[in-house]
């Protein structure tokens, strides 16, 4: 039955960086591991909840962060995500017209 509603699909790609931070080197080296195999095992699932494709995943090395003035020494393991998402949108009539009548008032409206 049709609704006169438009619905816009599109495949939007996104990185993402994830900072697996500890006081222990092999602790954030571990924390990566896990979280590095956690996209890989669970890809599966991820796909039902929109997560369209995993292009890439990669785990990086681990950097020493250390401040100026503070004993504490932090150490952090990189893990980076790109992947394609579906994006879907419906746009009904009654909301176009709303939507219409505020862009037309504030445009001509002094």
């Amino acid at each position: 039955m049709k609704t006169g509603a438009t619905t816009f699909n599109d495949l939007l790609t996104g990185s993402v960086a994830f900072s697996c931070i500890s006081r222990e080197g092999v602790e954030a080296e571990l924390i990566g591991q896990y979280v590095f195999d956690a996209f890989k095992f669970f890809r599966p699932v991820l796909q039902k909840y929109g997560y369209t494709t995993i292009k890439s995943l990669n785990i990086g090395a681990e950097q020493l962060v250390e401040q100026e003035g503070a004993d504490d020494r932090t150490s952090i393991v990189p893990v980076f995500l790109t992947a394609q998402i579906q994006d879907r949108a419906t746009l009904a009539p009654s909301v176009e017209r709303k939507l219409r009548k505020i862009i037309i008032e504030t445009m001509f409206t002094p």
